[in-house]
């Protein structure tokens, strides 16, 4: 997965390979690949990018737009996407991890920011309550109790409200059945997705009898070299014979 996202990463930022303009080592100066990720692979840095380059030679006839699509789709398989992080503590003082994302609240212990500890989905929370430095998540079933948790910085207290409501009224906005506006939107965004599959077939066609032409032109050129190898060999054959 992670060669899939560097590799889409490239066609999305030079669209479509040309080896006249990628020359080798274009990538060089590209920090496309995080330290991590070299360490805990067996590959060198320039093993990565010729494995990079080989795949994106391979799929010039992809768009600059449908690659940055495929990233994004790669992107939102990841346990980490779309997720803001805080430092907070709980009633007790231990140190915790908030996270907020467009599907609800997380709490994580501090040394793992992949497993959540407890979770709240915009669909189960009544209610957030804010006071200075506290929190209060209270939830739709009245019988369990409400979650309280602290930020000592008051910028940062702002932000977490502001990101809880933004992705609670995208939420509840997706639930509810598209405006006519939303829906003219979606069938324009059809209709263009249509129309430059159909001109990125009519590319790849062109493409595939210029090619052709090439190949035959080639070809035609080869028989004609050969023809004239054969007709001197004959020529300087009848001239050896009548000396």
């Amino acid at each position: 997965m992670f060669l899939c996202t560097y590799q889409l990463q490239v066609l999305a930022k030079y669209g479509p390979y040309n080896e006249k303009v990628h020359k080798p080592s274009f990538l060089a100066n590209e920090r496309l690949l995080p330290p991590r990720v070299i360490d805990q692979h067996k590959l060198t840095k320039e093993e990565w990018e010729e494995k990079i380059v080989t795949w994106y030679a391979g799929h010039k006839d992809l768009l600059r737009e449908d690659a940055m699509m495929e990233y994004l789709k790669i992107c939102q398989d990841l346990d980490m996407y779309g997720v803001n992080y805080f430092s907070i503590k709980n009633k007790k003082g231990t140190e915790l991890w908030l996270g907020v994302d467009a599907l609800g609240l997380n709490v994580y212990e501090k040394e793992d920011r992949l497993t959540p500890k407890i979770g709240f989905p915009w669909s189960e929370i009544r209610n957030i309550q804010y006071n200075d430095k506290k929190f209060t998540i209270a939830p739709i079933d009245k019988k369990a109790p409400d979650f309280i948790f602290y930020s000592p910085r008051l910028r940062i207290n702002k932000r977490i409200l502001a990101l809880c409501i933004g992705n609670h009224e995208l939420y509840m906005r997706r639930r509810k059945p598209d405006t006519i506006e939303v829906q003219s939107m979606k069938q324009q965004a059809r209709e263009d997705r249509h129309s430059k599959q159909m001109e990125r077939a009519q590319m790849q066609r062109e493409r595939s009898e210029k090619e052709k032409a090439l190949k035959d032109k080639e070809e035609a050129e080869r028989e004609r070299q050969k023809m004239e190898t054969l007709l001197k060999k004959y020529e300087e054959d009848k001239s050896s014979a009548q000396e």
